[in-house]
């Protein structure tokens, strides 16, 4: 929406012991500059986020997209994500 200036993340999964579920964002200002964007999370680009972490938008952005990073650290279990929210304002 005009004049968004946060987005947060927020997920339900179950996250067995080891493992664990991240975020990025990216916008532009068309469909066409967001393919070439950078990811963003938690101190900017490259970052990730955890559920409930929120990042500053820039203030022309009309295009955002997300993508989650799954991972173990001994490949036994894995995350299950039930629902992802994303909260502008």
């Amino acid at each position: 929406p005009d004049g968004t200036q946060r987005v947060t993340i927020e997920w339900d999964a179950e996250i067995p012991p080891k493992t664990w579920v991240r975020a990025q964002f990216r916008c532009a200002d068309s469909l066409e500059a967001l393919h070439g964007a950078r990811w963003m999370g938690a101190g900017g680009t490259d970052g990730h986020l955890d559920s409930g972490d929120n990042v500053a938008l820039p203030g022309t952005a009309r295009w955002l997209q997300y993508r989650l990073a799954l991972g173990a650290t001994n490949s036994v279990a894995t995350p299950r994500v039930r629902e992802v929210r994303v909260r502008f304002g």
